[in-house]
């Protein structure tokens, strides 16, 4: 059929009322048709009780006013070639294909692929220009699906199918055309041999995947930017990789991974594109999610309710800011807020642990600490505390006050600076009470500064010994007679020394294990 126009459908009430072409049932060897309009659809349909068995189908040019439908047919090949096919768009429905099966259009509303006995023997070509959405239904392809070069202004969904071979999106990036894909659905679809995602740097709304047993193989996104990415459901079995993507909404929603989540660097490498909005983590167990490069602190909300995430493993990353850190919205008890901050610190400190990775650990364990002095706080001015418990959490404040000396484990230059200040105070203290001629009375004449200037000076070598820890005072003022007093600035200063070389010592081994 050569340049043919057709303004009209079938009998109202029939099976083809919608349809400018039909065919009901037929055995067809092949059909060829080019540079036609039909203002209604085309169908082909097998009968309830027998397929319709037909040859090669091919449509160069063809303007298709209404859907195109094939359904419950035995078919060898199928070619569409240019063209637009409007309204309910382009449907396979329980349609065995032995051969190759190849769609490029001008313009598509909608291409469906559906049914569980849908079976595709050959490589699946799917390219063109603008559709409204692409949508993998049920159904087994034993060879490869390759979607290039096309823009969807619906959805692109995998659902309940079988992909035997790979799956594979790509986009020409020097084509001058900017390709979209606005929301990407996977749910409950077995990848024996993956699917590959490159999306060269396109733009897409949404990726939706949604886990559970039935689900299987490798997903593997590249360069691409989402503007929300949602992962739910229990991941058994499969292996999902996005990288070098980037996302201004990331949402672990009743998530459970089993297998493998892989993030690998989300940066916003483009001035202008995207703005990230919140990293949400709810009622999930991320178990063994992998962060590559990944930079938390771009967003300014990293929320986490009743979650799991003592096991995910970073490689590179940039952890967020204590502010960026927020828990469920709805919840007002500042001390479950904190307790909430203090248990998430706790994970990733031990998330830390189990990598080896001792620097990322005492930070966190830094900030567990202080949030925890802030619970501690809380309860202690609490007008029901007893005495007792008073005592008690003021200690427990005392010990985290004192812990901050090195940043828990961090620092040590701020305890041995402080080592310095404190032995430099008790020094003239200990020779005022170590030398008798040097009194505890203020002089500040010419001659009483001169006297106290000359004892510290002629004493200097005794500031130096304050450092030795097996000092005795006695040895140090050989010809004085030795006041209480003076023991009792010795021992102080030997607390402070013994105290602060052991925050000094804890501060040089975070990088020993």
């Amino acid at each position: 059929m050569m340049k043919c126009t057709s303004h009209q459908g079938g009998e109202r009430g029939s099976a083809f009322e919608n349809f400018t072409l039909g065919f009901l049932g037929c055995t067809i060897t092949a059909i060829y048709i080019a540079n036609s309009f039909f203002e209604n659809g085309i169908s082909f349909l097998g009968l309830v009780s027998e397929k319709a068995h037909i040859g090669q189908l091919s449509f160069n040019d063809v303007d298709c006013g209404s859907s195109f439908e094939i359904k419950n047919c035995l078919l060898n090949s199928f070619d569409f070639l240019g063209g637009i096919i409007r309204k309910m768009g382009l449907q396979f429905i329980s349609v065995e294909v032995s051969n190759r099966l190849r769609i490029s259009p001008i313009k598509c509303s909608n291409l469906i692929i559906s049914g569980k006995d849908s079976l595709f023997h050959k490589t699946v070509n799917i390219s063109g220009t603008e559709y409204g959405s692409i949508i993998f239904d049920s159904g087994i392809f034993k060879d490869e699906i390759v979607i290039q070069d096309i823009s969807i202004s619906g959805f692109l969904s995998f659902a309940v199918a079988d992909f035997e071979s790979e799956v594979r999106l790509s986009f020409d990036n020097k084509n001058v055309k900017v390709f979209n894909i606005r929301e990407v659905h996977i749910l409950d679809t077995k990848f024996k041999n993956g699917i590959q995602f490159d999306g060269q740097k396109i733009i897409s709304e949404k990726l939706q995947i949604n886990f559970s047993e039935k689900s299987s193989g490798v997903i593997d996104f590249r360069n691409t930017f989402f503007k929300e990415v949602l992962f739910k459901g229990i991941n058994f079995n499969n292996s999902v990789f996005l990288r070098d993507c980037s996302y201004d909404r990331l949402t672990f929603s009743h998530f459970f991974n089993k297998a493998l989540i892989s993030l690998n660097n989300n940066n916003y490498p483009d001035e202008g594109k995207g703005n990230p909005e919140q990293l949400l983590i709810e009622n999930s167990n991320l178990g063994n999610t992998e962060f590559y490069d990944f930079d938390f602190s771009v967003y300014p909300s990293v929320r986490i309710i009743d979650s799991r995430l003592d096991s995910i493993f970073t490689y590179g990353a940039t952890w967020f800011e204590n502010g960026q850190l927020n828990v469920e919205e709805s919840e007002v008890n500042q001390r479950k807020i904190l307790s909430q901050r203090r248990e998430i610190f706790r994970q990733l400190k031990l998330a830390a642990e189990k990598q080896s990775d001792r620097i990322t650990s005492l930070d966190f364990k830094a900030r567990e600490v202080e949030v925890h002095a802030q619970l501690i706080q809380q309860r202690r001015n609490d007008p029901n505390t007893g005495f007792q418990n008073w005592l008690i959490r003021t200690g427990d404040l005392a010990s985290i006050w004192l812990g901050k000396t090195n940043h828990h484990g961090q620092s040590w230059l701020l305890p041995f600076g402080l080592l310095i200040l404190a032995t430099i105070l008790i020094y003239p203290l200990l020779v005022i009470s170590a030398d008798c001629i040097i009194s505890w009375k203020w002089d500040w004449s010419a001659e009483g500064v001169s006297l106290f200037w000359e004892k510290i000076t002629k004493y200097d070598s005794i500031f130096w010994q304050l450092f030795n820890p097996t000092r005795r005072v006695r040895d140090m003022f050989p010809d004085q007679t030795i006041d209480a007093s003076a023991h009792f600035w010795d021992g102080l200063q030997r607390i402070f020394l013994a105290f602060f070389i052991f925050q000094i010592v804890s501060a040089f081994r975070k990088f020993v294990k």
